[in-house]
């Protein structure tokens, strides 16, 4: 399993000399693509660029190469050829109401099966650079009307005993009614909004949500996520609270050639 790294010496170049600004101006040119041909609240900006806390978290990030198309932003580690960006995490919650599958520290922790240890924009960025493309969030909490984005596989691993297991990230999940857990679906990458000039993802710390949310990363397209009473964390299959975990977003090819390389 993926561990968290040690703190590292920044980095100011990736590839060939390229510096944080190319990061920051590739995040910048796909934020505002987010939504474009969507009908947005009042408020909510299409052209103007993140600013304030948006670009102190990418002038702060620890970007470092790790060859072989592998590399690290902050704690989130990219791989390019497998299509993947993996994420350390923790077990937040092992029973009771959901409706979130993961949030930041600061989030809305209450309701959230998993906590991951990184700042949100680092997780947006490593999607768009697999190659993602970020659709449209919904409107509403509990919009009806589906989000659309790229395609995202989510699998959860962790260490337990010296037991290895993996995931997908639906299995942690339980529907209420059913007592089934949550169907096996491809999350979708809405990419989150920026509103005041500020990335909301940042703000409000929602990386992966059950319940359909404005302002996540990546959200849940099946109809479940109109409710936010659909979901409760699953207590059958979850390790105990503080688990250390690795979250790992794959784009559908990307995860459809890992299995068949196994």
């Amino acid at each position: 399993m993926l561990t968290r790294n040690d703190p590292v010496d920044r980095c100011c170049t990736v590839h060939g000399g390229r510096s944080w600004v190319w990061l920051f101006s590739l995040v910048f040119v796909a934020f505002m693509a987010v939504n474009a041909d969507a009908q947005l609240p009042q408020n909510v900006q299409k052209a103007e660029p993140p600013r304030d806390r948006l670009q102190e978290a990418l002038q702060s990030a620890d970007v470092k190469p790790l060859g072989e198309g592998k590399f690290q932003i902050g704690a989130v580690v990219i791989d390019q050829q497998e299509k993947c960006v993996r994420v350390p995490g923790r077990v937040n919650m092992t029973q009771g109401p959901i409706e979130l599958l993961a949030c930041a520290p600061g989030g809305r922790t209450h309701e959230s099966v998993l906590v991951l240890d990184v700042e949100p924009i680092h997780v947006q960025t490593g999607l768009l650079l697999i190659g993602l493309q970020p659709g449209q969030s919904v409107r509403i909490e509990g919009d009806p009307v589906v989000p659309k984005g790229s395609a995202v596989v989510v699998d959860v691993t962790w260490e337990l005993q010296g037991v290895k297991s993996e995931y997908r990230g639906e299995d942690l999940v339980l529907e209420v009614k059913s007592k089934e857990t949550m169907p096996r679906t491809y999350w979708v990458f809405t990419g989150s909004q920026i509103k005041d000039g500020q990335f909301m993802a940042q703000e409000e710390k929602s990386i992966i949500t059950t319940y359909r949310f404005p302002y996540t990363i990546i959200d849940n397209p099946l109809p479940s996520g109109t409710d936010d009473e659909t979901y409760v964390a699953n207590t059958v299959v979850l390790p105990p609270v503080g688990t250390l975990v690795t979250l790992i977003l794959s784009a559908a090819d990307g995860k459809e050639k890992r299995d068949e390389e196994r």
